[in-house]
């Protein structure tokens, strides 16, 4: 184990704040989900992902929009659209629920009506805030369907557009760009025939390809699993001004390239700049898309093994060959963008060099030439959980402040280690092909191991070390080593986001919160603080 100094860090490299020199700050904004802490839409029936039956029913069948065709009579379908959001809860919340098609439902767990005509009903939620539907019966040709759930006093806000939750939507303010990749679900790898996710084991050499008609729909209820649509994404962004950076369906056909760029050419505001990656993270063994790359991969390049980094880097120059010239008059209105191992330097090589990528004549074809940005997760933790663990229990009884400053200076030592080498590598590797470099995630990465998930102090230990200052000053610093890299899109990774034992994401906890020494850190490259 390294020795413990006692001495704080001293920020260095100079970045002139608010100005040309620094660079731009991002953020991912999270995820749909109706357990999200951050409750983002205003339409809480899109935070839905599945259907539960009571006990002994059939499973349901669903509509090509995920709205039951039938429930058996005596037995009942369930859906959250609220649920064990913690501080995001809303008890005791009016709300106004609409939809078409004639049927028997209720809301659960406390929730009173106020009032019910045929397509509207309003409630008034339980002392839980829980805001979830039962349905028993649905009518045969004229089914419930096209559900709306939004709270009474913004109902009319949401009539006129607005989309978010308004504190989620003023915890957007000052990033210049918005990367949208957990609200359209793109680390689950969708069957399109039958929009589906899939496990590991369902991913073959012939997985079929998702064309533009097979992609989320607005109409489909479980966005919660399924994923916000490109038309919410493109409206969202231009209703708040913001830069989209989207990441479309690692199995994504020529077909879906085309449409989807001629509608984000029709339909994003031109003052705005879209990022566009073909999904997240291939590289990482964990997601489904890195199995798909594989296999494409030893088709596309006679067999050989693990290549999975060569294809995406041939398919995102595809992906890019069949976007620009939809957007050949006016080219600044988006960038390619790929994604890699922040962790191992040179995994870079083959989505950028694609060494065996040849035309029809043999010539050979190098992916970077057809990209704008390389971009890197450029996390910092020091393993705690596996490194520290007995020695962190010790300093509970034994350090006035339980340990925290000690914690800081692990930290330290790990981030002083390599963070601002592996920003030059990497900005270095990103100039080598004429690209910027940015990041598409960012952050503090301490989760607890699995082996320590029983004990709950632990993990409220790591959690609570994001809420002190000197969290701060590590993300600023990372900032700054960065930009003294030629860093020019900071994107930070997640916005809100509940902390638990797989990590505290999140600038916020949950929506309540108002503000984060990490935000403030990043505020501080943001042009007038970020307000």
């Amino acid at each position: 184990m390294p020795v413990i100094s006692k001495t704080r860090h001293v920020l260095n490299t100079v970045i002139p704040d608010n100005s040309s020199g620094a660079p731009q700050i991002g953020t991912n904004i999270g995820t749909i989900a109706y357990y999200s802490s951050s409750a983002p839409l205003l339409d809480l029936a899109k935070t839905a992902d599945t259907w539960s039956v009571s006990t002994g029913a059939p499973p349901l069948v669903l509509d090509e929009n995920n709205y039951p065709m039938d429930i058996p009579e005596g037995t009942s379908a369930t859906v959250n659209f609220l649920f064990d959001a913690k501080e995001s809860m809303m008890p005791n919340t009016n709300f106004i629920f609409t939809y078409e098609g004639a049927g028997t439902f209720s809301f659960l767990h406390g929730a009173v009506v106020v009032s019910h005509t045929p397509g509207r009903m309003e409630f008034t939620t339980g002392s839980a805030g829980i805001v979830q539907l039962r349905m028993t019966a649905t009518t045969s040709g004229n089914r419930l369907r096209n559900f709306h759930c939004v709270r009474s006093d913004m109902y009319n806000n949401w009539l006129a557009g607005d989309m978010l939750n308004p504190p989620v939507k003023d915890r957007m303010r000052g990033f210049s760009v918005l990367r949208f990749m957990d609200y359209t679900k793109t680390n689950t790898v969708f069957n399109p025939l039958t929009q589906k996710g899939v496990d590991w084991d369902g991913i073959s050499y012939d997985f079929p390809e998702m064309s533009w008609a097979q992609r989320a729909k607005s109409d489909n209820l479980l966005w919660g699993y399924r994923g916000a649509p490109t038309e919410f994404v493109v409206a969202l962004a231009n209703r708040l001004n913001a830069n989209p950076w989207i990441t479309l369906p690692i199995n994504a056909s020529d077909d879906y390239f085309l449409n989807f760029a001629t509608y984000l050419r029709d339909n994003l505001n031109p003052g705005l700049v879209a990022r566009i990656e073909l999904s997240n993270e291939v590289w990482n063994s964990l997601f489904r898309s890195n199995k798909y790359a594989r296999l494409k991969g030893e088709l596309a390049f006679e067999g050989r093994t693990y290549k999975h980094m060569d294809w995406l880097g041939m398919r995102t120059a595809q992906m890019s060959q069949i976007i620009r010239p939809v957007f050949a008059a006016t080219p600044g209105r988006i960038k390619i963008v790929i994604n890699v191992q922040w962790g191992q330097a040179g995994a870079e090589s083959g989505a950028l060099n694609t060494p065996f990528w040849f035309d029809a004549n043999g010539n050979h074809i190098k992916a970077s030439a057809f990209m704008d940005e390389l971009a890197v997760a450029p996390y910092f933790y020091a393993s705690m959980g596996n490194n520290y663990y007995d020695t962190i229990k010790k300093w509970w009884q034994t350090e006035p402040d339980r340990g925290i400053s000690k914690a800081f200076d692990i930290l330290w030592i790990d981030f002083n280690g390599y963070n601002a080498g592996r920003h030059q590598y990497f900005g270095n590797k990103a100039a080598e092909h004429g690209l910027d470099y940015i990041t598409y995630e960012a952050g503090y990465h301490e989760l607890t191991p699995d082996s320590r998930r029983s004990d709950t102090a632990f993990t409220a230990f790591l959690n609570a070390l994001p809420r002190y200052s000197e969290m701060g000053k590590i993300e600023e610093q990372n900032v700054r080593n960065f930009a003294a890299a030629g860093g020019k899109l900071f994107t930070n990774y997640q916005l809100i986001s509940a902390a638990g034992p797989d990590g505290s994401w999140g600038l916020f906890e949950h929506h309540r919160q108002n503000s984060s020494p990490r935000l403030r850190a990043l505020q501080s490259f943001m042009p007038n603080g970020g307000q």
